[in-house]
């Protein structure tokens, strides 16, 4: 990797220019004022380092016919590799130690701050990728102490092409997850229609035998009545006439068998 940045890429330009001057968070690293060409969180003592490093990987992924898009049009936020129709997400972050802080007990609670961060100067790179499809893969490259990423450009961008065939097997494994699922669905819908079905069926059979029962009941009845006003002569059963006629069609009206057997269709 060259010692200084010449001909930058536009991204590496863009980048440049959003985080020169920039102020900086609460870790020490510079928040851009524009959006980023290339996604880099690190502080002004490792800007260049980084854009350089940005460089280089734009120059190896370029020459390898592998596009380089900005974060805007990436997934996750993210400046992104293309290889093999698959968007490789990376930032360059510079890594920080974290420190417990001695608080004096007479600041309040809501002003104190339980950890502080310490820069390391040390980059590492990661890929990012939506939490469903991340790929079984090597995800992460760090500054060693006797290896810089910079040492490591080959390496890395082989992580990120092998990174790219893992995110196609795993995209068409959750692609064959959300199939299985969808089949299990179904099935358990399915069962619950049957089961729905059968409990209404058995509902309604219980109902069919209740009101056979019940208009039987009614028709021996009704027979009784005639029967006791045939003894009373001709005129008590002439005057009950019309009743035995009602109390017949009421009868029939609730007798489930009046009009057929029964069939295997559940009523609505």
């Amino acid at each position: 990797m060259p010692t200084k940045l010449q001909n930058p890429h536009p991204l590496v330009v863009q980048t440049r220019q959003a985080l020169e001057g920039a102020r900086v968070d609460r870790y020490g690293r510079l928040e851009p004022r524009d959006p980023l060409g290339v996604s880099l969180n690190v502080s002004e003592n490792t800007l260049e380092r980084a854009l350089r490093l940005s460089q280089a990987l734009i120059d190896g992924a370029e020459h390898a016919g592998w596009p380089v898009r900005d974060a805007r049009s990436g997934e996750a936020s993210r400046s992104h590799l293309v290889i093999a129709e698959e968007e490789i997400p990376f930032r360059i972050t510079e890594k920080t130690d974290r420190h417990e802080n001695d608080t004096a007990d007479d600041v309040p609670e809501w002003r104190q701050r339980t950890y502080r961060y310490e820069l390391t100067g040390r980059l590492y790179l990661k890929l990012h990728f939506p939490r469903m499809v991340t790929p079984r893969c090597r995800k992460r490259w760090i500054d060693q102490d006797r290896s810089k990423l910079e040492d490591r450009i080959a390496s890395i961008l082989k992580g990120m092409h092998d990174a790219a065939y893992a995110l196609k097997r795993r995209k068409q494994e959750r692609k064959e997850e959300l199939k299985r699922m969808r089949e299990r669905l179904r099935r358990e819908r399915e069962q619950e229609r049957r089961q729905q079905e059968e409990r209404k069926r058995r509902e309604q059979l219980e109902h069919q035998a209740e009101q056979w029962s019940k208009a039987e009941r009614l028709r021996a009845f009704i027979n009784e009545v005639k029967q006791r006003a045939k003894s009373g002569g001709a005129a008590e059963l002439e005057d009950i006439q019309e009743w035995l006629r009602w109390a017949r069609d009421h009868a029939d009206r609730i007798d489930p068998l009046r009009d057929g057997l029964p069939s295997r269709r559940v009523s609505q």
